[in-house]
């Protein structure tokens, strides 16, 4: 089993969300261009889609934007279910659908 990890720079064991995993590959490793984000997106097949991290913009408070068709769209986090890098998952929201863990 994989072992939860703690927000970046949080003491008290806070469990990281989808924005701190996103953050720390953005900022710590340079990395944002190489993830795949699986977010909830109802009408899609399966209600979901997978967007790749040089298509986002931004990362907000509430929600990360990517390049749309026309124009920046908007995705809240807890419409986030699955952030890969290099094929190996580094954060997934448990079933349950709260706030996820770090993998």
């Amino acid at each position: 089993m994989a072992e939860t990890a703690k927000a970046p720079g949080d003491d008290a064991g806070r469990v990281a969300t989808s924005r701190d995993v996103l953050n720390e590959l953005r900022w710590r490793h340079d990395a944002l261009a190489e993830v795949q984000v699986w977010y909830r997106h109802r009408g899609a097949p399966g209600d979901r889609r997978v967007v790749t991290g040089d298509r986002i913009r931004a990362l907000h408070r509430s929600f990360l934007e990517i390049d749309g068709r026309w124009g920046g769209t908007l995705i809240p986090y807890h419409r986030v279910l699955r952030i890969e890098r290099a094929g190996r998952a580094r954060w997934t929201r448990p079933p349950s659908y709260g706030e996820g863990r770090s993998v």
